[in-house]
């Protein structure tokens, strides 16, 4: 992904980031090459719509929220695109996500559904089983205490950006 592409989709899908932190988290991601992505906590769907240019034609993207908030048009979209839809930390949700991953699993997982430490803790918990290893799971808000909690009790390689919101990345073992 170049970052023109990015700021066009910031421009137009207005993402709830610091648009240097996203494409900082953007271009690890497309690093990775991934085939498969989630992310938890659509709020609009502007970084949704980032790990989607950022999949190959085909690959699965999975969104978990409450609604379905998405702003583009997803049902379209030339890659596997599926809204999951319930609370995040609900035992059905989990469920349901593990239903439409069929035993595979994820490159990439991005938490930004809240931000006290009890459900951020449960959708690392909830999801992070479904990464595989080598993958990444990011974390939106890594300024917020409920995040920045979480964050830190990770023991292993990360990496982070604190510009505004704040941004960071567990790499999975």
């Amino acid at each position: 992904m170049k970052h023109e592409e990015l700021h066009e989709i910031f421009v137009r899908w207005k993402p709830i980031h610091d648009e240097e932190e996203l494409w900082w988290l953007a271009r690890r991601v497309d690093a990775l090459k991934p085939q498969a992505a989630m992310e938890i906590g659509l709020s609009g769907g502007g970084s949704f719509k980032v790990w989607e240019q950022i999949l190959p034609i085909g690959g699965l993207l999975i969104g978990v929220d409450r609604e379905d908030v998405v702003q583009w048009d997803w049902r379209h979209s030339d890659r596997r695109v599926v809204i999951v839809l319930g609370e995040s930390d609900a035992a059905t949700t989990v469920h349901d996500v593990a239903e439409v991953l069929r035993g595979g699993k994820v490159d990439w997982l991005y938490i930004d559904a809240h931000h006290e430490y009890y459900n951020v803790n449960a959708d690392f918990n909830n999801y992070g089983p479904f990464v595989k290893s080598g993958g990444l799971i990011g974390f939106h808000d890594t300024g917020m205490d409920g995040v920045r909690r979480v964050f830190d009790r990770l023991t292993g390689e990360k990496e982070e950006l604190r510009q505004v919101h704040g941004v960071g990345i567990f790499h999975v073992p």
